[in-house]
């Protein structure tokens, strides 16, 4: 078996998990492969440049084979305030229900070309908590703090402490166009049948 199998086969071979979250406690040091193979030039992510701010976290993929990294909470305001940045407190803060906050994260970045990042929710606290986070566009040109804003529209208070991961980023190519103005455009079966048009059975 390659190392380059390990994780494109069917994950670890000792259990089968490809969550490197479990290296410490398997037989098969599934970290040290992982290592090994990027040291062998595979399954290694692109650099992207970022800057940190003092007492921020550096995101980072919580597995393998994660599409998003998970963002976490360094800083935040609210909407009567904007402009006004408040560090947390010990105790963190409580976010009450239909209520929302920007959660700053203390993360810039310097995008290469043709490059965005999505802001995305986390689905486990959409679905248990009702906290979501709303999602994003991060154009290229764009170098201040990636910030979340979370909502929370359960009927229950929600605590927030400092370096709680409240959201996930995802790098995508873009690809952009011009629009052409016509008369006319090409005919299809749907045509302008829209929202509902094919029914939920």
């Amino acid at each position: 078996m390659s190392l380059n199998d390990i994780i494109i086969g069917g994950g670890c071979p000792s259990c089968g998990t490809r969550d490197h979250k479990h290296a410490d406690n398997c037989p098969y040091d599934f970290k040290n492969q992982l290592n090994q193979i990027k040291l062998q030039g595979g399954y290694v992510n692109k650099q992207i440049n970022c800057k940190i701010d003092n007492g921020a976290f550096q995101p980072k993929y919580e597995t393998v084979c994660a599409s998003g990294m998970d963002l976490k909470a360094w800083k935040y305001s609210l909407p009567e305030n904007p402009n006004v940045i408040i560090d947390f407190i010990l105790e963190g803060i409580d976010l009450f229900p239909h209520e929302r906050v920007k959660i700053l994260t203390g993360l810039h970045i310097e995008f290469p070309e043709n490059i965005e990042a999505q802001l995305r929710p986390r689905s486990g606290l959409t679905f248990k908590n009702g906290i979501i986070t709303q999602l994003g566009t991060i154009d290229e040109d764009y170098r201040g703090d990636i910030s979340l804003v979370v909502l929370n529209t359960s009927n229950t208070p929600f605590h927030i402490n400092k370096g709680d991961r409240l959201g996930q980023i995802v790098f995508a190519k873009v690809e952009k166009f011009d629009l052409n103005v016509v008369d006319k455009l090409s005919e299809t079966l749907r045509g302008e049948n829209g929202f509902n048009s094919t029914g939920i059975k």
